[in-house]
């Protein structure tokens, strides 16, 4: 099998937006050549939460809108609904939050559409043979003609690392699928010695899936989207999870880019993955509050493979992390390569690759 390149432009790049898309995605990538036919084209971003400053910035959306649209390309820019509640858990205030956070026509030149619909139930199914599994594409991502995946590379509570494998996985499917991949992150009553009964875990719930009962929280298992939110607010470290749960939660977000990746071959949809390595922060976009920055810039990269491209992103990051981490794997004690290399040996992609700098 061919070795894939990914392509970088090691510095920071926003105030020469244009030229970077053009440099990475029509010199190099050509993408003229890989969406040759294609006329209607998804900008997959992740807007950030209401009060996030460290999402992608629209200036490299708007310079990649401007690329295809004088190609010919039909171009929409996308997201989907959380599962958590908040200010993006439908579709109305997750438009209403894009535009906040400059996704507005006006600025980037592309309408912005949310994928998933007004519940964030609107999807097309398909099974993924290989491990038996079913997926929710979201309805605009499935009728889109191709894919371009721009994502901000950057750590992640959950998933020690969030790129493009992430936003495919958790990005690109209908809330039942995003479930799915939380599912094994049930809180539990771990170390009920710990446990004073402050209440934090309550007032940490938007769900109400938890109440105290005799000084005790009790989960209420339907209601529960293993957020972890009340796990993060216990100052006790009471609460957990099951022992593996992460690794699970891991396997599932691989297994699902996966399965991601196979449909976008079946159906003749060509992809090309962006990941700006810019305002590198601790934990992912969803953060509302000011995020720590975990290591300096490195820029900005693009591939045809998403194994690939987060693979590269992971290495180079890690050799630019300030002094109090020695790897991602230390920033939020959680393994990046987990869902990295699980989606890689289900054919999503490479681990290996050849970095070329631009």
């Amino acid at each position: 099998m061919q070795i894939p390149e990914v392509f970088a432009k090691p510095q920071r790049a926003l105030a020469h937006a244009d030229k970077v898309m053009r440099e990475l995605l029509l010199d190099k990538i050509r993408v003229d050549e890989v969406f040759k036919g294609k006329k209607l084209v998804a900008i997959k971003v992740h807007i950030g939460e209401r009060g996030n400053r460290t999402y992608v910035h629209p200036t490299y959306v708007a310079a990649a809108v401007n690329l295809l649209r004088n190609l010919g390309c039909e171009v929409f820019v996308t997201d989907t609904t959380t599962l958590y509640v908040g200010p993006r858990n439908n579709g109305v205030s997750c438009a209403r939050v894009a535009y906040e956070n400059g996704f507005t026509p006006e600025t980037i030149g592309a309408p912005f559409i949310v994928a998933d619909g007004i519940l964030g139930e609107d999807g097309v199914n398909y099974r993924f043979e290989k491990v038996g599994l079913t997926i929710s594409i979201a309805r605009a991502i499935h009728e889109a003609d191709a894919l371009l995946v721009i994502s901000h590379a950057k750590g992640h509570g959950m998933s020690g690392f969030g790129g493009a494998l992430k936003n495919l996985a958790m990005g690109c499917v209908t809330k039942n699928t995003k479930k799915y991949q939380h599912d094994p992150y049930k809180p539990i009553l771990i170390r009920p010695e710990l446990c004073d009964g402050c209440g934090e875990c309550v007032k940490a719930c938007l769900q109400e899936a938890v109440y105290l009962s005799n000084g005790r929280p009790v989960f209420r298992d339907e209601l529960c989207i293993r957020c972890g939110g009340c796990i993060i607010k216990c100052p006790t470290k009471a609460l957990s999870v099951a022992e593996g749960a992460l690794e699970e939660f891991n396997i599932r977000l691989g297994r699902v880019a996966a399965a991601f990746v196979s449909y976008l071959r079946e159906h003749d949809k060509p992809a090309v993955y962006v990941n700006v390595a810019e305002n590198i922060t601790k934990f992912c976009d969803c953060v509302p509050s000011p995020n720590e920055i975990i290591a300096r810039d490195v820029g900005v990269f693009a591939s045809l493979d998403p194994v690939a491209i987060d693979a590269a992103s992971i290495n180079v990051i890690n050799g630019a992390l300030y002094p109090e981490y020695k790897s991602l794997s230390d920033v939020n004690n959680v393994d990046p390569w987990i869902h990295v290399k699980e989606a890689s040996r289900l054919g999503a992609g490479s681990l290996q690759y050849h970095l070329r700098f631009v």
